[in-house]
């Protein structure tokens, strides 16, 4: 876990959890989030970020994994075209 605050209202905070599902480690999942928020001095610059990312790992060994990886981001930005 980490938070970061900072002029102009910075906002950061984030989390980064990972670990096993089962006793024998061959399932493991990583929860990674972010989000981001920002006033500017100029006028329409303020801003935002999200993202989100959850993976999920099998591992067998002796050298093969398979991965399954969900992403999600948004910004101010992807929310202004919609506004008018």
């Amino acid at each position: 876990m980490q938070l970061q605050l900072g002029n102009r209202g910075l906002v950061r905070p984030s989390i980064d959890f990972t670990g096993a599902l089962t006793e024998s480690g061959n399932l493991q999942y990583r929860l990674n989030v972010l989000y981001r928020s920002e006033e500017s001095f100029r006028d329409y610059e303020d801003g935002f970020d999200r993202f989100l990312m959850q993976s999920l790992q099998r591992r067998k060994p002796p050298q093969r994994a398979a991965s399954l990886l969900y992403r999600s981001y948004s910004s101010l930005a992807d929310w202004q075209k919609y506004r008018y």
